[in-house]
């Protein structure tokens, strides 16, 4: 079978596990995929130097599909919170700038340590948030929309994290939207919808972004365009559309600590599934 094939129908259930993610956490799902594709890389053999930035890549194009559906969805549920949007944006967009003109000269270790650094960091920040504060959040949020305690100062730092550390790790920004804008007295559903839709620009920006810089790179597997292989993009793109749906109902029923529980053991497995491989 020929290796765009292989890598197609390998990225079938990746798509199913990522789209669900991408629905109920609204993280895009990069969080999966990227460990993922890189395991999926370096089996296939592909050019190590290249295999981070091309699973980066690939992650933020399924990203954009996922991510829309996403947005749809959680709009059927109720209306994105564009005030909260129009705060992220410009950090999103200065973000984003900073970190393209960084992405082609970062190297694979650099990337892979920042991956599982930050990722570390937005599991102590969850776990750090004493259970008395998160009542008193509880409390403020049955009375949204004080989401007016969010400064736009705030969300300039926040839109700017986000657009700058989610094209370099391929994911969708909703891992850090999450847990910054929970702090403040805004609803867990309204937190999700916003990451999907911010997690979706940044994808879309990102993407072409790889396309180009990538463009650049003699060693890269046959269908790539760019930091960006189509096979496997295809592949979770396929089946991310399936489950998107389920797991945005879930992030709409659930309890939000038991969202946050299950976040935070999701967080838990890709450290150490990083910490193996590197």
């Amino acid at each position: 079978m020929q290796p765009y094939l292989v890598m197609l129908f390998c990225c079938l259930p990746l798509g199913l596990v990522s789209g669900f993610m991408a629905g109920l956490f609204g993280i895009g799902g990069g969080i999966i995929t990227v460990p993922g594709l890189l395991l999926l890389f370096d089996w296939m053999q592909f050019d190590e130097a290249s295999n981070y930035h091309l699973a980066v890549g690939t992650s933020l194009c399924a990203i954009i599909f996922s991510s829309l559906l996403a947005v749809y969805r959680h709009q059927q549920y109720l209306k994105l919170d564009i005030p909260v949007i129009r705060l992220l944006v410009p950090g999103v967009v200065a973000g984003f700038l900073v970190a393209a003109y960084f992405f082609a000269d970062l190297p694979r270790t650099i990337l892979q340590l920042g991956f599982v650094v930050f990722l570390g960091c937005v599991l102590l920040r969850l776990l750090a948030v004493p259970q008395h504060k998160n009542a008193a959040t509880t409390r403020m949020k049955n009375s949204y929309p004080s989401r007016l305690g969010l400064k736009r100062r705030v969300g300039l730092c926040i839109g700017f994290l986000a657009g700058f550390i989610a094209p370099l790790l391929g994911i969708g920004g909703g891992t850090m939207i999450i847990p910054l804008l929970d702090r403040y007295a805004i609803p867990m559903p309204h937190i999700l919808a916003v990451a999907s839709f911010i997690g979706m620009v940044i994808a879309l920006f990102s993407t072409v972004n790889s396309i180009y810089v990538g463009g650049h790179h003699a060693n890269l597997p046959v269908y790539s365009l760019g930091y960006v292989y189509w096979p496997a993009a295809l592949g979770i793109s396929l089946t991310s559309f399936l489950t998107v749906p389920a797991g945005v109902y879930y992030a709409h029923h659930l309890d939000q600590t038991v969202l946050k529980r299950l976040f935070a053991g999701l967080l838990v497995l890709i450290i150490l599934n990083m910490l193996i491989r590197h």
